[in-house]
């Protein structure tokens, strides 16, 4: 049996990565926060505890992450793959933002990461896979959250700085930088404020979660794609 773990999974991008890692037949561990509801929109030809698990944990918290690893491994010794996809910004002003809100944004979505890779050795096996989700923001400027864009421009040096620490392990390690994709967070803006983003994206229109899983899914079956920053945005430039 493979066993693979997903972040931020009770939603969005991390929700159609574990689907579809369930149907490639993987065992696998969702991750939740609060509700636990998710687990409704799972196919029924699965089951909980037998062809999914769901732990629930906030991942801007740092210091329980050895306790995360200990709940994985009471379920599996091994994982064959790893998906760190959990995220979340603030959109105050710079200048007006609470240093709070700010070292949840890097706790979550880059300090998280680099502590869970550093905790997850036993957990890793030959031939397996990690995945960061990162965002085209790493790559554009955009000011509507400078801690949200910093935070994952960390996650594409983290991918590139942990290939070789994963060498010897046989572990691959990629990064998907998505664009404007339709979850929660995009489904949230006001029509017009939707309508004025697509015309920048030489597609038109957003993304969809499932395309986003359609790639992780081709970076865990090319087995020659390692250190890689692959951008899934519709085409989009900051210029337009």
């Amino acid at each position: 049996m493979k066993y693979a773990f997903v972040t931020g999974s009770s939603r969005g991008i991390g929700f159609s990565i574990g689907l579809a890692l369930l149907e490639k037949g993987y065992k696998v561990v969702f991750n939740y926060v609060n509700s636990k509801t998710f687990t409704d929109r799972i196919d029924k030809k699965y089951t909980e505890d037998k062809d999914f698990f769901a732990i629930q944990y906030d991942n801007s918290n740092l210091r329980e992450i050895p306790s995360l690893i200990d709940q994985l491994k009471q379920i599996s010794h091994s994982y064959e793959i790893i998906v760190l996809n959990a995220g979340i910004t603030d959109r105050s002003p710079f200048f007006e933002a609470q240093d709070e809100n700010i070292l949840n944004v890097f706790n979550c979505n880059l300090l998280f990461p680099t502590l869970f890779l550093n905790h997850s050795k036993d957990l890793l096996v030959n031939n397996g896979n990690i995945i960061l989700i990162g965002s085209m923001l790493a790559v554009y400027p955009h000011a509507t959250s400078i801690p949200y864009g910093v935070s994952k421009a960390g996650i594409n040096a983290l991918t590139k700085n942990m290939v070789k620490i994963l060498e010897p392990l046989g572990v691959r390690i990629n990064c998907i930088n998505p664009g404007y994709i339709d979850t929660d967070w995009q489904k949230a803006k006001k029509h017009e404020v939707r309508e004025a983003i697509k015309p920048g994206i030489a597609l038109k229109r957003f993304g969809e979660p499932e395309e986003v899983a359609k790639l992780a899914m081709h970076i865990i079956e090319n087995g020659y794609l390692n250190g890689s920053i692959l951008q899934i945005d519709g085409g989009y430039s900051f210029k337009a």
